[in-house]
């Protein structure tokens, strides 16, 4: 933990493009195993993106997804305990075009 990634996209990318990762931590836990003062927390924060379209979902694998979001200007923080993975998926918004990604 204590970790930061920085994932960055340029003006390259385009209008078929679509990038998806997969973000978790080497010490994650089972739910029921988590203590219960735990301070350690997964975060993805999101914080510029123009002419993109990000959903971002948690869970233990690609099939246990509990939850989707799409993210905009007010819902762009991100944090769960280490029990399970971020999924981020970018992708250009509709109607944007080639050099509006960043």
């Amino acid at each position: 933990m204590n970790e930061t990634r920085t994932i960055s996209l340029t003006k390259q990318f385009d209008q078929t493009d679509s990038c998806h990762y997969i973000l978790s931590v080497y010490d994650e836990v089972k739910p029921e195993l988590l203590p219960k003062n735990n301070l350690r927390y997964m975060q993805v924060f999101v914080e510029k993106f123009d002419g993109l379209d990000i959903f971002i979902a948690n869970g233990t694998d690609e099939r246990s997804i509990n939850l989707t979001s799409k993210v905009n200007v007010t819902n762009r923080n991100f944090t769960i305990p280490p029990t399970g993975k971020f999924f981020v998926q970018v992708q250009p918004a509709v109607g944007s075009l080639y050099g509006d990604y960043d």
